[in-house]
């Protein structure tokens, strides 16, 4: 939530000399809801990319499914620990799925990070998700190495604490 009002009070300071947001506590509730949504569209528009990079018609078909929702499009812009987490675990995917595409590393560390901030500042249910995916990354696909994944979980849950 720090992130989003952050970003609110930095696009205040650059509209201050036309218009004062800060006299206005629902513009300012309404500029964080629409940042939280944009990245929620954000995350579900580069898994629609990376599943269609995968099979094609898979993007778009899930994009259906996921506005066809009545609470997932209801949900995305609510102040919510769930909707924050949303944006990052579907950051996650499209990158999980894009580095098993390229056949890069660099992806799915990424995406491991994402994981780890959202366990760590969010939901700590998402752990049971990180302790799969990081088995089957570990022992199954070997995507990556015990040193590299601990590298990438000391790095972003630090951060995750600064934040």
């Amino acid at each position: 939530r720090f992130l989003i009002s952050n970003m609110a009070k930095l696009i205040g300071y650059f509209l201050r000399p036309f218009y004062n947001i800060w006299e206005h506590p629902m513009a300012v509730q309404s500029l964080c809801r629409f940042l939280l949504l944009c990245a929620n569209l954000s995350g579900f528009y580069r898994l629609a990319s990376a599943l269609e990079h995968q099979t094609f018609g898979a993007g778009a078909f899930m994009l259906i499914i996921s506005a066809c929702q009545f609470h997932l499009p209801f949900y995305s812009s609510r102040m919510l620990p769930n909707s924050f987490a949303l944006a990052l675990v579907t950051h996650a995917y499209a990158d999980w799925i894009k580095g098993r595409i390229q056949h890069s590393t660099r992806f799915i560390k990424r995406s491991a990070a994402f994981l780890v901030i959202a366990t760590a500042i969010f939901r700590c249910d998402i752990l049971i998700l990180l302790f799969t995916v990081g088995c089957m990354w570990l022992f199954i696909t070997r995507e990556l190495s015990i040193i590299q994944a601990l590298k990438v979980g000391i790095q972003a849950g630090i951060g995750a604490i600064f934040v």
